[in-house]
């Protein structure tokens, strides 16, 4: 949990230092070309600071996840209010005056991320809950080149016979994790840019290649569903569903708005983006499940090995 909220602490940073930057650079360049791209960016950085949020160490959690929802709040109505002020008149806006009300919001996240970690620093946690559950960055590593490398049978000595399926299950759906993660940020950057600069003479050939990536995404997003979700069937029928139709639809209107409303006009829909990165949330909610999972049985086994 305190790493957690340390790399929310970092996200944190890097989103405003993001945000303050997009609106430089729209006042300076105005919304086209690499600008028009980068406008997309806070959204994303958005939806990577949900983990305290969603996470399921509630036990730990229950006295902190009203602040954890309110700091995230924050982030979006700071969101929303720049993609106001870029979407009108811009230039009559006095730039300090955006960065001033940055500021304000991000010294204030600080203040609910600090409090929320102070929380954890001073909680007793009982023996039978599970204070860190997030590996080190030399943690993975380790696991990793030990499971894809010859010594795989050795990290598998010390697990229980009856959760050996569960353990190679989480390795090869966080592996598809990793496939269908570059897939999904190759989809968005090449389409944007497909339509930028094929323009609308050449618009099909980036609609042909969308969807060819887009079925390359659903067959590594199925294959790592069905590895995860492989004691629930029908659990694992309806969240395929839910987020394959959602990151469908996501594509589909960046494919309207960029291919066919705003093509060769060096111009965004603001809105529409924004309900494109919404429909997000289910998929990446989805991902972060699969990696706290991995994190945890990898956190429990190498307790055990010590112990």
């Amino acid at each position: 949990m305190k790493y957690k909220i340390k790399s929310l602490m970092f996200l944190n940073l890097i989103f405003y230092i993001n945000i303050i930057s997009v609106v430089i650079l729209t006042k300076t360049f105005g919304l086209e070309g690499i600008v028009a791209l980068w406008f997309f960016t806070p959204i994303i950085f958005l939806m990577f600071t949900t983990s305290i949020v969603e996470s399921s160490n509630k036990k730990a959690l229950i006295s902190v996840k009203k602040i954890a929802v309110l700091d995230f709040l924050l982030r979006v109505i700071v969101l929303l209010l720049m993609y106001v002020f870029i979407n009108i008149e811009l230039q009559h806006i006095n730039l300090s005056i955006l960065i001033f009300i940055c500021t304000v919001f991000a010294i204030i996240n600080i203040f609910l991320e600090l409090k929320m970690y102070k929380f954890i620093c001073n909680y007793t946690f009982k023996t039978n809950d599970i204070e860190e559950t997030t590996l080190t960055n030399e943690e993975v590593e380790y696991l990793t080149n030990s499971y894809y490398s010859n010594n795989k049978d050795k990290l598998l000595a010390n697990v229980e016979e009856k959760e050996k399926k569960d353990f190679e299950n989480i390795y090869e759906a966080t592996k598809l994790l990793g496939y269908s993660t570059y897939i999904m940020l190759f989809l968005y950057i090449g389409i944007l840019l497909g339509f930028l600069l094929l323009g609308k003479q050449y618009r099909i050939i980036t609609i042909f290649i969308s969807f060819v990536f887009l079925a390359l995404y659903f067959y590594f997003t199925n294959l790592k569903l069905k590895l995860f979700y492989y004691k629930n069937n029908k659990k694992c029928l309806n969240i395929t569903l839910r987020d394959n139709t959602t990151f469908a639809i996501s594509i589909g209107i960046i494919c309207v708005l960029q291919g066919f409303v705003h093509i060769e006009t060096g111009t965004l829909n603001i809105l529409g983006l924004l309900f494109a990165g919404v429909a997000l949330i289910p998929t990446i909610s989805t991902n972060k499940a699969i990696s706290s999972k991995f994190h945890a049985i990898n956190k429990k086994h190498l307790k055990n090995k010590v112990s």
